[in-house]
């Protein structure tokens, strides 16, 4: 587990079961942007992270300072430059969100469900779309099933990115998963046992994506 993870684990008031889980996706996630990588074609879409000064993909690796930022000033512009995504790497940036949201690890296995849809549906994964992918998967789950009620400003503040562009790519996130969010407690458990499997025995779960 990360110096981060373990910086928010201790500052977490409830126990913060879901640690393994946690290294389960990142190595999940690492697995398949390197695929994405090794393979030299350009892929884009919607989700890209844009950067600001040069209009290149970007994602910057660095730990977070913590998660006043959500409370201050708009952490997006205009011109699309997002500003969380410059701060944080997919594993900060995650475990952030974990953190704001109040994830349990149920949420977060069904985020994960989320994503192998979209996957399923030949969307391609990379390092610049990434974080804006798995933050739908999430805040999707966290409107769904959570009854505490969030406006979209704050999920919009909480990703770095303006209320209108989280809107259209809330849009075409329901479009990938056919504006279906139930998922059915046997596929659950099922998804629910292969990570689990994946992180005690160190196997490479049978998916599409990988």
């Amino acid at each position: 587990m990360s110096v981060v993870i373990k910086k928010y684990v201790n500052n977490r008031e409830n126990n913060f079961t879901s640690d393994n889980i946690l290294d389960t996706i990142f190595f999940i996630f690492d697995k398949i942007t390197t695929q994405t990588k090794k393979s030299k074609e350009k892929f884009s879409s919607s989700f890209d992270h844009i950067h600001k000064n040069d209009n290149t993909h970007h994602k910057q690796d660095s730990e977070p300072e913590d998660d006043s930022t959500l409370s201050g000033s708009d952490t997006s512009s205009d011109d699309g430059h997002c500003c969380i995504l410059d701060k944080y790497g997919i594993e900060d940036f995650v475990v952030l969100c974990y953190k704001c949201l109040d994830f349990d690890e149920h949420m977060l296995i069904m985020a994960m469900m989320n994503l192998e849809r979209i996957l399923e549906k030949d969307f391609v994964l990379t390092e610049q779309n990434i974080h804006k992918v798995f933050f739908l998967c999430m805040m999707e789950v966290h409107k769904y099933y959570n009854d505490v009620i969030c406006y979209n400003k704050d999920y919009a503040k909480l990703c770095g990115i303006s209320t209108d562009e989280l809107l259209d790519l809330e849009l075409e996130f329901m479009n990938y998963i056919d504006y279906n969010m139930n998922i059915p407690d046997d596929k659950y458990n099922i998804y629910k046992k292969n990570l689990h499997k994946f992180f005690d025995k160190n196997v490479i779960i049978q998916s599409t994506y990988l």
